[in-house]
């Protein structure tokens, strides 16, 4: 969305005879100039030059979402609603949008038909990669944290590296055998361990896990 350097509101651009027109979305051209376009004496002229978005300004306004008193600054081709002048310069609450992670979409995507009472979420604590002899193969031991759910140790394949994993949330569904990781890995759990001597953790790291081996 711009919005006009000259009184702060919302407008949106419309292309008249092959020129950009900023409109007020609230009625009119504002900023004083108001009435209808003619193309007759090209009074999109005037309104762009009323309502130019790359002029420095700054100046008291009203929010156009609550009516609050606040402070309009473009700058350097940007621009910002502010509550006070001065550090820490704090944004204007009706246009703080607080960015989503994308692992949360992607948790919320694979978990939609899984029993959210079975799901354990928490952190990678500890990652440890084993060779196992009898498949040929190395598998990833993961040391997990899922607060007062419990902690569990799975295993699961060896094809991502230990320091990518480590540090990551992850969601885990035990009926599944499923572990979702904020990287956006998904993850066959083959099993798990009781040997959380293999990470360095004390022996009785595991008794607080509420995952038992099915």
């Amino acid at each position: 969305m711009s919005y006009c350097s000259r009184c702060g509101q919302e407008i949106e651009f419309k292309y008249i005879n092959g020129r950009p027109v900023p409109i007020h979305i609230y009625g009119g051209y504002g900023c004083g100039v108001g009435g209808e376009y003619s193309s007759s004496n090209h009074n999109y002229a005037r309104v762009i030059d009323y309502c130019s978005v790359f002029e420095e300004i700054c100046k008291p306004t009203s929010c156009p979402h609550c009516g609050a008193m606040v402070f309009f600054i473009r700058h350097n081709g940007g621009s910002v609603w502010i509550d006070e002048l001065g550090w820490p310069w704090p944004k204007h609450k009706c246009f703080i949008k607080d960015a989503e992670p994308k692992w949360v979409g992607y948790f919320e995507k694979n978990v939609a038909q899984s029993n959210k009472d079975n799901l354990f979420f928490g952190v990678v604590v500890d990652v440890k990669r084993i060779f196992q002899k009898k498949l040929g193969l190395s598998r990833i031991y993961l040391a997990l944290d899922a607060g007062i759910r419990g902690r569990v140790i799975v295993i699961v394949d060896g094809t991502t590296s230990e320091a990518y994993l480590k540090g990551r949330l992850f969601v885990l569904d035990p009926s599944k055998t499923l572990l979702w990781l904020s990287s956006h890995d998904e993850k066959k759990v083959y099993g798990v361990s009781n040997q959380p001597e293999i990470f360095g953790l004390s022996s009785d790291w595991l008794e607080k896990t509420s995952v038992k081996e099915s």
